[in-house]
């Protein structure tokens, strides 16, 4: 078990999607981005597995490829 909070993103399409998501620490300027591909009805995860810690104040930007998808951007509690 490791510290901090983890993203969970859901892919409830029947095709692969591959998501980037960008990561940001306000508090200490600290940035990641990372890509994942989400297989058909899964999920993945962000989080200390991929290098990062969650933790409050954290921001998420989420965009799927092209225009078919609008960025979702998210700030950890």
């Amino acid at each position: 078990p490791g510290t901090g909070f983890i993203a969970q993103i859901d892919n409830r399409q029947g095709e692969t999607v591959v998501v980037d998501v960008e990561i940001a620490r306000v508090a200490t300027g600290e940035t990641a981005t990372v890509q994942l591909e989400l297989p058909p009805r899964a999920m993945g995860e962000i989080g200390p597995g991929n290098g990062w810690a969650f933790a409050s104040g954290d921001t998420l930007k989420v965009s799927g490829p092209g225009d078919r998808y609008h960025a979702l951007t998210l700030r950890v509690p």
